[in-house]
């Protein structure tokens, strides 16, 4: 999630390769980083130090052998290519000619000659038939892989007994897809069901290539149109248990320039006073019984930990956003949804004032639009402003009803609806905080209930916006099943679950074992989730974990045992915490039980 500049300066010509990559230490990661790096402005990592310290020299490629070998392996490619093609049929024209073009670039118009790769359904089928046909009984795609091979191992570390088995092995693969045409035939089958299917839509697969007179792709622009039966597809593959249609359209178009051209690149000049190398900085951490994982996003309050996450997450400056009423809970609570939908952080203030940290915070993103979740009664038009001195160019954008759940449901008016929506208790915030981040990376506007009825706001929203999932977070203790009836009876055929467990560290577990992916659950964000007014950090919080993934986990005095072990169960125990608020809030010694 940060913004750097990144030097490279290599040369692998040599036995021992040079490779010095210097990076540029953002500003706003400084604060969390480890003490022997404050104050640096460059980050050295040479990768020769870093192989020696990995692997034996033994094991290290000698890379002035590696160099000649590409070399004499690039031509021995494109000598293979040149014949492979001569002979390659599938049956249909796939590639056309479109003749010369010229082509605008920052350095002036290049004369190009446009060849245009054309796909259709069908044919990109039988394109791909083809292809694994051929090279299953190709001899001569097969010799070339080994002598390709061959060479390679020439420079391996390996023994050459390891040599031998290696090529051996690739060697009676080769001679079973020969000899075994049992394998192919299944293939076949395979693809003469996939002849039943379509896969893409109208446009197909549609490429055009502009070549320069020294014979590089400049330029490569296209669309890729997918239109995908499951159900269709489910009868070629039975774990595919899904229904509906998979349409999408990619469009591309891109150049390159200045190939080969000489660029002059300055590097920055490095001293031991800016700058350290990270086999240095390594070397410097602790032992691995003092060592946290770990980093603490905080401020001297409420206000400024909202400034350290938007300082974190959003480096540069920033189209929209978000300030949510500081102080207690309600209106706020909804607010993450929308953040994520405008790419925007969530700035928190008190009613009639903007704390000095956060008006420099609003100048530093700059913002086009600011919005302002909450009525005058909670955050005043005094807060309007005062974002005016500070961005006089901005629109401000409030979202408000008249009460809470009208205000829920305004926020949502102002999100793509996804078709699903979360529903939450509206007189307490500890469930809403929970899913807030999932629902805002999922685009499920969050709506606030009572226990036993919901406000006409809210049904009117469900009855008139095509609704086909409903998530309730908590128990029956928290949102009654005369909720669940009246969802049902307002939108019949959607889907409605619940989720909850005995207590609301329990309802944060079940609510990241539902919704987490596998690459969340790597970094586990700890904000305070009881007390009057504990809310604040982890709705900041929010709008960056649905940026950035992770999972958001609620703490009091300790931390959710069964939380801990569903986190190391996914991750072996490799994970990262981020605190979000002070050590007062989230101490320390909640962090080290999540490693005991």
């Amino acid at each position: 999630g940060y913004k750097t500049t990144m030097w490279l300066d290599s040369d692998l010509t040599s036995k021992e390769p040079k490779l010095v990559e210097v990076f540029k230490i953002p500003e706003a990661m400084v604060s969390v980083l480890p003490p022997e790096i404050q104050g640096k402005e460059y980050l050295v990592m040479d990768f020769n130090e870093v192989l020696k310290q990995s692997q034996p020299t033994s094991e290290i490629v000698d890379f002035s052998k590696l160099s000649e070998l590409s070399t004499g392996l690039q031509q021995q490619t494109i000598e293979f290519i040149k014949k492979y093609f001569e002979k390659f049929d599938p049956g249909f024209n796939y590639l056309q000619d479109v003749g010369q073009k010229k082509l605008t670039t920052p350095n002036g118009d290049v004369n190009v000659h446009v060849y245009k790769v054309k796909l259709s359904d069908k044919t990109f089928k039988d394109y791909i038939r083809y292809i694994v046909n051929d090279f299953a009984t190709s001899k001569e795609m097969h010799q070339f892989f080994m002598d390709y091979l061959k060479t390679i191992e020439t420079i391996s570390p390996e023994t050459e007994e390891e040599k031998k088995q290696s090529l051996e092995e690739i060697e009676k693969i080769f001679k079973e897809m020969e000899s075994n045409p049992q394998e192919m035939a299944e293939f076949n089958k395979v693809m003469d069901e996939l002849n039943k299917i379509q896969i893409l839509g109208d446009n197909g697969i549609e490429i055009e290539y502009g070549i320069d007179n020294n014979g590089y792709i400049i330029s490569q622009s296209g669309v890729i149109d997918i239109k995908l039966n499951l159900s269709d597809l489910s009868k070629v593959d039975s774990t595919i248990n899904e229904t509906g249609t998979i349409n999408f359209v990619v469009k591309f178009d891109g150049i390159t320039y200045d190939i080969n051209k000489n660029i002059e690149v300055i590097f920055p000049k490095l001293t031991e006073e800016n700058s350290i190398n990270l086999m240095d900085l390594m070397a410097q951490q602790p032992g691995d019984e003092d060592y946290l994982p770990m980093d603490r996003l905080s401020g001297e309050d409420r206000f400024e930990t909202s400034v350290a996450i938007s300082s974190i997450g959003w480096t540069d400056e920033t189209e929209n956003v978000v300030l949510a009423y500081g102080n207690d809970f309600p209106d706020a609570l909804c607010a993450s949804t929308l953040a994520k939908s405008l790419d925007a952080p969530i700035l928190l203030v008190s009613k009639d004032s903007l704390s000095e940290k956060v008006k420099k915070e609003i100048e530093r993103l700059n913002p086009s639009n600011v919005y302002i979740v909450g009525g005058p009664n909670v955050i005043s038009e005094n807060i309007e402003k005062q974002v005016k001195a500070v961005v006089s160019n901005a629109a401000i954008k409030r979202i408000s009803g008249n009460n809470r759940y009208e205000t829920s449901v305004k926020t949502a008016q102002n999100i793509n609806s996804s078709g699903k929506v979360v529903l939450a208790y509206g007189e307490d915030y500890a469930d809403a905080l929970s899913v807030a981040p999932f629902a805002a990376k999922m685009g499920m506007p969050i709506l606030l209930v009572n226990k036993s009825s919901m406000d006409s706001s809210v049904k009117s929203y469900l009855k008139n916006n095509d609704i086909n999932t409903v998530y309730i977070v908590g128990g029956v203790n928290v949102i009654s099943d005369d909720v669940k009836k009246q969802v049902s009876e307002l939108v019949p055929s959607a889907n409605i679950e619940r989720i909850f467990g005995d207590n609301r560290f329990a309802t944060n577990r079940e609510i990241i074992k539902k919704f987490a992916t596998d690459d969340d659950y790597y970094h586990a964000y700890l904000a305070i989730g009881e007390g009057k007014g504990k809310f604040a950090d982890a709705l900041s919080g929010s709008a960056l974990i649905a940026k950035y993934d992770g999972v958001l986990v609620l703490v009091n005095n300790t931390v959710n045992k069964e939380t801990v072990d569903l986190i190391k169960e996914k991750t072996n125990g490799a994970i990262y915490i981020t605190v979000l608020g002070g050590e007062k809030v989230v101490p320390n010694s909640i962090v080290e039980s999540m490693f005991e």
